[in-house]
């Protein structure tokens, strides 16, 4: 006795020795332990059996649904061999005795080869040979490496007689190679009439991929891990998700025995863990379709047994959250004063501070929340700072990058004109070129409005006009009441003269580049439209990650013009690129920022 009085003192006195937090803890965890308990009891009792039979309701369902797919799938490959024994082509060269001459034996081939292929081609057959009486055999055409079965003839046609004129053969390894590798297939053999006389000239053998079986239950899923398969009367593996399983043997397994006798849902032991096993038999190739689920994984759910739960529950809440509130009511009133100052901060308020009363580990916690954010404060404000003007560097550096080798190309085109004596449109050029750059240079700011902006580039698609006359013609669609909107200069010509250099230049014929204004609530739209010889779309998704030197290489400009708009802008806004054999699309997203209004909107 004096024994457990010193262990029961021992055990006070370092409950009371240690932080709040830990006492608080250690009294919940004590209190959930045996709420827990009781719990767990009661929700293996009556969930387990609930939760399976819920399980093996839905999972019948859907192996029911999967015999239902089955049936519509091998009803269509029954009809595709009808239409096939039916054809006409196919019934000629069968009914008529083998030609001597290589060619005639050609020609019947493409006959039954066209037909065939027009079969697969638009259906989920996998292949179609065709064997006849004169030891012939006809294929689609589309597999490799066919292993001729002359020898198995005769038995194809003893196989009919004692089956009718229609037979399926379990999944085997094919004759075949398709995509160089043999296919797991499920056969149908069915006898070939002569239409006219009625007597038997053949047998065309279909067969559909163990693939295409499968891929009729890939879609539904038996908790984390659980499996559909097949097996056939011998208990052998002829479909599974898992190629490396067909053709194993389940006769072994404890739940074969009840499967080939049973439809619906059973528990077995398998290798030491339990497993809820489903089952159901397919008529049609003796088949029996088996789903496998770890009842560990269907007792996971919980959710289905809160309302049989509320009850009890409600007991256990209402306990908790009495000793909650007796427990934290000499904690929580500082701490909730603590949250109030947290929310101000996260506010974006990093003036205040919270007031300090307590010297236990809330007092601490308080005096070290005040100094992280005073400290984050001046680290915001040094931030905030060197962001500001490395922005500021990096939009000037952005600006000046702008490639001006139009400049070398006017230049060119001036000195051509002068050659040919053609002084007029030298003089519209000069005079292009001149309002050009009088608008690039004029009043020094890099945000100018939108009818600016048009102007200047109006300038440079005239340049390029009269340098490409006929093959080139452009068209300016922008509405005057978006004119008075800011946007960042020269945020067209590198858009323009990306489309003529990468999409017209190349191009038969005259081109059109489009320039187009759009707006909704809040953006505004321009687009830059060509109908030139587009891009590839890893080309398009590339040219906005482009580095400087990257672009310097390949032409564009589009990567600094889209970082240009992002630097002034910010993220949201920027370019998106549509591409295709018939052109090239750029759009250029900006937030309706208004320099003036147009008087007349």
């Amino acid at each position: 006795m004096n024994r457990l009085k010193h262990l029961l003192s021992r055990a006070n006195e370092l409950y009371y020795s240690t932080s709040i937090r830990s006492r608080l803890s250690l009294s919940f965890a004590l209190l959930f332990a045996v709420l827990l308990v009781l719990l767990v009891i009661i929700v293996n009792n009556v969930s387990s059996s609930i939760l399976i039979g819920k399980a093996v309701d839905n999972t019948s369902q859907s192996i029911a649904l999967v015999s239902e797919k089955f049936d519509l799938t091998f009803d269509r490959v029954e009809d595709y061999a009808k239409t096939a024994i039916t054809n006409n082509d196919i019934q000629d060269v069968l009914t008529v005795s083998p030609q001597e001459d290589e060619l005639s034996r050609y020609t019947s081939r493409i006959k039954v080869f066209s037909a065939l292929d027009g079969i697969i081609n638009q259906t989920l057959i996998d292949s179609m040979h065709i064997y006849d009486y004169h030891r012939r055999m006809f294929d689609s055409g589309s597999v490799q490496n066919v292993q001729y079965r002359l020898p198995e003839f005769y038995d194809f046609f003893r196989t009919l007689e004692s089956a009718g004129q229609l037979r399926w053969i379990d999944t085997h390894p094919s004759n075949y190679t398709k995509l160089s590798s043999v296919q797991h297939i499920v056969t149908l053999v069915r006898g070939i009439i002569d239409a006219g006389s009625g007597r038997r000239i053949g047998v065309l053998e279909t067969n559909v991929s163990e693939r295409t079986i499968a891929g009729l239950y890939d879609g539904i899923r038996l908790g984390n891990s659980g499996k559909i398969f097949v097996v056939n009367e011998r208990g052998m593996i002829v479909s599974h998700a898992d190629k490396h399983e067909l053709y194993a043997s389940v006769a072994d397994q404890p739940y074969y025995e009840w499967i080939e006798k049973n439809n619906g849902g059973k528990t077995f032991g398998i290798n030491g863990e339990e497993f809820l096993v489903i089952s159901r038999h397919y008529e049609r190739l003796n088949w029996t379709i088996v789903g496998i689920v770890p009842t560990v994984e269907i007792l996971q759910d919980q959710k289905r047994l809160t309302n049989r739960l509320l009850s009890i529950g409600f007991i256990f809440l209402a306990i908790s959250v009495f000793i909650t509130i007796l427990l934290s009511n000499s904690i929580t009133r500082p701490i909730l004063k603590l949250k109030q100052t947290m929310k101000f901060v996260s506010g974006g308020d990093l003036g205040v501070r919270a007031e300090v009363k307590y010297k236990d580990e809330i007092g601490t916690l308080t005096n070290e929340f005040n100094r992280m954010i005073r400290n984050t404060s001046e680290l915001m404000d040094d931030l905030l700072d060197k962001r500001k003007k490395e922005e500021e560097y990096e939009l000037a550096l952005l600006q000046s990058q702008v490639n001006p080798h139009f400049l070398y190309n006017t230049l060119e085109s001036i000195n051509g004109l002068a050659e040919l004596n053609r002084n007029g449109e030298i003089i519209r050029l000069v005079n292009e070129l001149a309002f050009f750059y009088r608008g690039v240079l004029s009043k020094g700011s890099k945000i100018i409005s939108l009818k600016e902006e048009l102007d200047i580039t109006e300038s440079y698609l005239k340049m390029l006009k009269i340098r490409h006359g006929d093959r080139l013609n452009y068209r300016i669609e922008v509405d005057e009441s978006l004119y008075g909107y800011a946007t960042v200069k020269l945020l067209l010509q590198p858009l323009v003269e990306n489309a003529l250099i990468h999409g017209l230049r190349n191009k038969r014929g005259p081109g059109t580049i489009r320039i187009i204004g759009a707006e909704d609530s809040d953006l505004l739209y321009l687009f830059v439209i060509d109908d030139g010889i587009g891009m590839e779309a890893e080309a398009a998704r590339s040219i906005l990650l482009e580095s400087p030197e990257g672009e310097r290489k390949s032409g564009f400009g589009l990567a600094s013009t889209n970082k240009r708009i992002k630097l002034y802008f910010g993220e949201s806004y920027g370019l998106r690129i549509e591409s295709g054999p018939e052109g090239t699309k750029v759009e250029i997203s900006l937030p309706k920022n208004e320099m003036w209004k147009d008087d007349a909107s």
